[in-house]
């Protein structure tokens, strides 16, 4: 699934890791809207959704909950994302390779075994 829109940054990011976990936790944000959407439609449960990610430094922030005091600008509301995916019910994280990643193919030179492999999907 797949979504766009521009908006103007509400959070500033000091690292890759916090750019990487805002936006982790933006598009669970939207997964979650996106569940209860299909939920009404449906009316039954749906499973698990997984939110893959190739930063592991992002990725410990969301497991991770013990205070940090580099990670305080993030805000609450990114905090919520935490406790939401720290649940397990709707929505878990996990680690993807960066060479696994399919969209790097739409935004990165494509090598020939690439593409056979992105052919095949």
């Amino acid at each position: 699934m797949g979504q766009w829109h521009s908006k103007r940054q509400a959070l500033m990011a000091t690292s890759i890791a916090d750019a990487e976990f805002i936006a982790s936790a933006l598009a669970i944000q939207e997964l979650a809207w996106f569940r209860n959407m299909i939920k009404g439609i449906i009316r039954s449960e749906l499973p698990v959704s997984t939110r893959y990610n190739n930063n592991q430094a992002s990725l410990s922030t969301f497991k991770d909950t013990a205070y940090k005091p580099d990670s305080k600008h993030l805000g609450v509301r990114v905090h919520q994302i935490r406790e939401f995916i720290e649940e397990g019910r709707e929505v878990t994280m996990d680690y993807c390779r960066t060479k696994d990643i399919v969209p790097d193919g739409l935004a990165k030179p494509l090598v020939l075994s690439k593409y056979i492999l992105f052919r095949r999907m």
